[in-house]
């Protein structure tokens, strides 16, 4: 008999909280308005109820705060290589111009 994980600790007919983060993924891709959102969410929840809801909707906002910290970081990171780069540009292009201005007389 296979065995469900997700719902491993879960009662029989509840949602797990990783099925209730993606209905609230899903739901947030949606453009609906903050009512609309929350009455699909509810409708989406299976009777979980508004504190597990809760829960599960505050773990996606972390982990979307966690995501975008996560690329800024790496945004910061990639702008500091393109500065190395055009510094080491800017080497190049006085050197070579100094090499050129020591071979012409």
């Amino acid at each position: 008999m296979p065995h469900n994980t997700a719902r491993k600790f879960a009662a029989p007919g509840l949602m797990s909280g990783e099925e209730l983060r993606g209905h609230i993924y899903d739901v947030l891709d949606l453009s609906l308005s903050n009512e609309q959102t929350v009455q699909r969410l509810l409708a989406r929840s299976n009777g979980a109820g508004l504190e597990r809801l809760l829960t599960a909707a505050l773990a996606v906002a972390r982990e979307q705060v966690d995501f975008r910290k996560a690329e800024h970081r790496d945004f910061d990171a990639r702008e500091k290589e393109r500065e190395r780069a055009e510094a080491r540009l800017r080497d190049l292009r006085g050197g070579l111009k100094k090499l050129l201005a020591e071979e012409l007389p």
